[in-house]
């Protein structure tokens, strides 16, 4: 038999702190503040600065995560991004710690029905360091002044590195680097939507938590093309309808773009021209290709989406090429408005020779 005196924290409904605690073969006999004389001559074990709490089953509790948010501002019950941002403007002032965290953002409880953003954070915080988490703990947003702190500590190779590697080996077998993927999850390549309807096929994807917010861009670069007109053809999808501002381009001199069509996770041409073919096919007694059925089937015959996008007339003099996809303001000249977007299937094409008198 064990006494264990100290803090003995119960966890209890009333979350009782209790002086006592006697352990006898492995059996909690009694937690009190009063020690009973049955008990008296059990091995004493004085807890000190330490304390003890109950034995914890659950795995996946995230304890030590808990402990760190609420410790800092907890904005779950904020009903608006303006509330939040007066929270923090409340709290910090009050805050001795070097980084403030913010735990329990959702743009599903506030009345903006988004993320409150950098720019909003900066206004509310503007002098110290702030880290805003999602409710979920898998997304945050953080303020100009600790990204500032972070922008030489952290990059994209780090993240390929350490999330994910397997689906990030996508990137380094196709020749792609992300160079921006500002407000994107971390994943860069996913399965599960391929336009084919195989759900192990991979793709490179980006995804925002709301529309308009998503900017990135996946690159591929060649240094020893022959000089020469290029086409370059890609499949591809993104969220929303009509023109988001998600596009395949191709840059030599001049930056050449062509738009990704808008059909969320429906239809697509790809899928479309597949369907009419196996329809065609099937009507005149003709064989039908495996390929079309299995991409008319795809999503249970309502398609995933999937586009083919093309640019043609790509002057190449040097030999030098860069291709991808973007939906960065900043390199595209265009806001994009959608969530997400998914390219794959990049096909580079030598069609002809430069006209003469461009030729070296």
């Amino acid at each position: 038999m064990r006494v264990y005196e100290g803090n003995i924290l119960t966890c209890d409904a009333q979350n009782h702190v209790y002086r006592f605690l006697v352990e006898d073969a492995g059996k909690i006999v009694y937690v009190g503040n009063d020690l009973p004389a049955k008990y008296a001559s059990g091995t004493h074990v004085k807890l000190g600065s330490r304390a003890l709490i109950p034995a914890f089953g659950d795995s996946h509790i995230h304890f030590a995560s808990f402990a760190t948010f609420h410790a800092g501002l907890n904005v779950s019950k904020a009903r608006s991004n303006a509330e939040i941002l007066h929270m923090i403007r409340e709290f910090v002032p009050k805050c001795n710690d070097k980084l403030v965290i913010a735990f329990g953002a959702s743009n599903h409880s506030v009345a903006e029905k988004k993320f409150v953003t950098r720019q909003e954070l900066d206004e509310a915080c503007p002098d110290k360091p702030l880290f805003m988490i999602k409710y979920d703990g898998h997304t945050c947003v953080v303020n100009t002044k600790l990204l500032d702190i972070l922008k030489d500590k952290v990059n994209e190779s780090v993240r390929l590195e350490y999330h994910d590697t397997k689906r990030h080996q996508f990137l380094r077998d196709n020749g792609f680097t992300v160079t921006r993927n500002d407000n994107g999850r971390w994943y860069y390549a996913v399965s599960g939507k391929h336009y084919t309807g195989n759900k192990e096929l991979e793709y490179l994807d980006a995804c925002a938590d709301e529309d308009g917010v998503l900017r990135y861009t996946a690159e591929r670069k060649e240094t020893n093309l022959k000089p020469g007109i290029y086409k370059l053809t890609a499949a591809a999808r993104t969220s929303n309808h009509g023109n988001t501002g998600a596009f395949i381009f191709a840059k030599a001199e001049d930056l050449l773009l062509s738009e990704i069509p808008a059909c969320d996770d429906r239809g697509g041409d790809i899928w479309r021209d597949a369907a009419i073919r196996v329809k065609e096919a099937d009507e005149k007694g003709e064989q039908i290709s495996p390929d079309d059925v299995r991409i008319a089937l795809a999503n249970g015959g309502m398609g995933y989406g999937w586009n083919k996008v093309v640019i043609d007339g790509i002057e190449v003099r040097d030999g030098k090429l860069t291709y991808g996809v973007s939906c960065d303001p900043d390199f595209t000249g265009h806001p994009f408005k959608g969530c997400w977007l998914s390219a794959v299937d990049f096909v580079l094409e030598r069609v002809g020779d430069l006209p003469a008198s461009q030729q070296q």
